[in-house]
């Protein structure tokens, strides 16, 4: 029996298995693909923050949590559309509280991901 993440898990390693067939790009590139894109993300949407730049740091936001949603990643896209949200009303601190939060989400998902990727 399998331990790795299926449909309503973490991460939606069907999901992944299927944009890989779709894209023609091996399955363990595209998790390397999508987080090294994410840890970026989050990286700019941190700096923003930290500038007060809450425009940048909801469309940082906004594109990771697109691409997380797309993959499968359901429970990271929500946690970023949090962020998006904050930093959309102007509440930089929360939007860095809520980005802390969802950064240990995407940790947990990059790890369940990269322990069944081939």
């Amino acid at each position: 029996m399998s331990t790795a993440p299926e449909r309503g898990g973490l991460a939606d390693r069907l999901r992944f298995v299927e944009m890989a067939d779709e894209t023609g790009i091996p399955l363990n590139e595209l998790v390397d693909l999508w987080t090294e894109d994410t840890a970026e993300r989050f990286n700019a949407a941190a700096e923003a923050l930290t500038a007060g730049d809450v425009s940048d740091a909801a469309r940082e936001a906004h594109t990771a949590a697109g691409a997380s949603g797309l993959c499968g990643a359901a429970a990271l896209s929500d946690a970023l559309r949090e962020v998006e949200a904050m930093a959309l009303a102007g509440h930089r601190r929360e939007a860095l509280q809520a980005l802390s939060d969802a950064r240990i989400t995407f940790e947990r998902v990059r790890g369940a991901l990269k322990a069944h990727a081939p």
